[in-house]
Parts: structure tokens; C-alpha cells; sequence
């Protein structure tokens, strides 16, 4: 099922979250709910939404939650993968990154990244191997939070069963 349009969704019965419902082009729905926001909008950096923004110009197919939401967990990847090759990133350093990042959690951010990486403090995102690359993305996409949650379908067209 290839996804073309996302949006938040009110949330599913007997869960407090707000679903992700995904529409593919023939106005089939998939929803999910529970687990993490990056799991729910395929968003493993949880990149926040602006209208045209660069989440939406790099593989978005919609908004839900304060968020872009992205067709597939790869292209979420790919996208968060771009976002820090690109613009002002690669000159940030490991320990300036998370004032940009996430600004409220700059401090936890931080120790979190340097621990988890090994990186030392002034290295750039820009000097980094591929391998030191891959880690510094991976503790990102841990320190994000990503949990499964469930996965609901229903095809709009033809029926109003919801189906697990």
C-alpha cells in the first residue's frame, strides 16, 4: 500500500494518543495509534512540521501531532539522514546540536549524545566517518523514541469495518 496523504486522527476507543490515519490513493485508511509520535507519523527524528517546510519538501505526506508525517520509516530516516548533511548541520558541533535540535531538552540531549557516541564535544557533524555518522543517527532516533504501537485498516470506499 503506497501512502499519499496523512493527517492526525481523534484517538482510537479506549486509547488517550491522537492516531495517524494514512490514505493511500484509493482512500483505503490505515490508522495507528498507541506507541511513540515518531513510530505513529514514520518519523524516527521526529522532525516538527512548518507549512513547505523541509520535512514536507523532502518526502512529507502530511501533519499529525506537531509533525511531518512520512509515507514509510525509511523515508522518515532519509529525510532526518538529509536534514543533518544539510544547511547549518554539518558545522554545528556535538555539543552545540541539541540547542537546535530540541531546544527543552538541550541539556539531557546533549549528555545523552555524547555518552551514547563517544564523540568528543567539539567534533563537527560535517567531520564525521560514516560510521561515526550512522551512530551520532542512531542515538538521535533512540533519544526520539520510537515504540511500535498498533495498526488499524479500513477501506473508506467500501466498508466502515474497522479491521486489525
Amino acid at each position: 500500500m503506497k501512502f499519499v496523504r496523512a493527517e492526525e486522527g481523534v484517538p482510537a476507543a479506549g486509547y488517550e494518543k491522537g492516531t495517524v490515519r494514512y490514505y493511500d490513493e484509493q482512500g483505503n485508511v490505515r490508522i495507528r495509534f498507541e506507541g511513540t509520535k515518531a513510530w505513529r507519523c514514520n518519523n524516527p527524528g521526529n522532525i516538527k512540521h512548518v507549512k513547505g517546510g523541509f520535512g514536507m519538501q523532502n518526502g512529507g505526506i502530511g501533519k499529525a501531532l506537531s509533525m511531518v508525517v512520512f509515507p514509510t520509516e525509511e523515508i522518515g530516516r532519509q529525510a532526518l539522514i538529509t536534514r543533518l548533511r544539510t544547511g547549518d548541520f554539518p558545522a554545528l558541533t556535538v555539543t552545540e546540536f541539541p540547542s537546535i535540535w530540541d531546544k527543552p531538552e538541550e541539556e539531557k540531549y546533549r549528555r545523552y549524545l555524547l555518552k551514547k557516541t563517544g564523540l568528543a564535544p567539539d567534533r563537527t557533524l560535517g567531520s564525521l566517518t560514516k560510521e561515526e555518522f550512522e551512530c551520532f543517527r542512531n542515538a538521535i532516533e533512540t533519544m526520539e523514541g520510537w515504540k511500535d504501537g498498533k495498526r488499524g485498516g479500513r477501506n473508506s470506499m467500501k466498508s466502515n469495518i474497522f479491521r486489525r
